[in-house]
């Protein structure tokens, strides 16, 4: 079997087990969430599978952050310095925070993780992450279908700010998408929401403001079956310093065993450092937490012995 041949088959492969998610979970999170631009049920003809295909891959084209350094390249082949496994590496994923963008969030992660080797991507969503979180998540997914077709990957790694570390567990949990996800790398997550007001005056309407409170309807049906599933591997940068998702301890991660889960205080990862806050998507310690967790099995960190070579 070539090679053009093998990537045709996986993503066929694909597109049959995203109608039959499809099918499985008609609506979630308060009746309105449902299973957005699945692909094929595999019952058309060739012809129809590749259009299919392209479709997906031109709303993900249409999603995408423009102006960031080294993401979005769809025709991107990883060849990454550490090899994780046999397999390929997984395209990595960017997810932003609230009130921002891709180009804005991640214009020091992106060339990090370009510069390693690895096909990088970021989507702008919810207009500037202000939209209902549902209606968000929907868009992510709708990312994550266009970057599989493209790149023939059977998974991809989730990297999120903020608001952009919550919405990957919607993806793996609700929306029962756990089998694309390899990595979740959540950088000071709105896990439980937050008790900080948030505001911006760029933003007078902000959904997902409200969505954010912690005693929203949103986070109590999210958070409703424990805070991971089995599958993808998850490590969560946080400070304690936090003063935007507060109380920042709420970022955690709570069930999983030590191979699956690791909550990575920076305060402890980087010794001697007490001048961090929410800004952890500006830090190069940061980043090299996420390389570590990207480029290996299992999360970053399972034996509590990384520590980040830029603190």
């Amino acid at each position: 079997m070539s090679t053009k041949e093998y990537h045709l088959a996986r993503r066929r492969g694909r597109a049959l087990r995203a109608g039959l998610i499809a099918a499985a979970a008609a609506a979630v999170l308060g009746g309105g969430l449902t299973v957005a631009n699945a692909g094929s049920s595999g019952a058309g003809s060739s012809g129809e599978e590749g259009a299919a295909e392209q479709g997906a891959v031109a709303a993900a084209h249409a999603l995408a952050s423009p102006d960031l350094e080294g993401a979005n390249d769809f025709e991107c082949v990883a060849s990454p310095a550490i090899q994780e496994d046999a397999d390929d590496p997984e395209p990595v994923i960017l997810v932003h925070d609230t009130f921002r963008d891709g180009a804005s969030n991640f214009a020091v992660l992106a060339p990090e993780l370009t510069g390693a080797g690895l096909c990088v991507f970021a989507l702008d969503y919810g207009g500037n992450g202000t939209a209902p979180l549902a209606d968000s998540a929907a868009q992510l997914q709708t990312f994550v279908a266009g970057v599989l077709e493209a790149t023939g990957a059977p998974k991809v790694d989730l990297v999120g700010h903020g608001q952009g570390g919550l919405l990957p567990r919607v993806l793996v949990g609700p929306l029962g998408l756990a089998e694309q996800v390899d990595d979740i790398v959540a950088i000071a997550p709105a896990t439980r929401g937050t008790d900080t007001p948030l505001e911006d005056p760029d933003f007078a309407e902000c959904a997902a403001c409200a969505d954010l409170a912690p005693d929203s309807e949103f986070l109590a049906q999210l958070n409703a079956n424990g805070d991971v599933v089995p599958g993808p591997a998850y490590t969560v940068p946080w400070s304690i310093a936090d003063d935007v998702i507060t109380p920042p301890d709420s970022q955690t991660l709570k069930g999983g065993e030590p191979e699956q889960v690791n909550n990575e205080r920076m305060e402890f990862a980087c010794l001697g450092r007490l001048d961090f806050n929410h800004a952890l998507d500006q830090e190069l310690a940061v980043a090299d937490i996420v390389l570590s967790a990207v480029q290996r099995e299992g999360p970053s960190d399972p034996g509590l012995a990384f520590r980040p070579a830029r603190c």
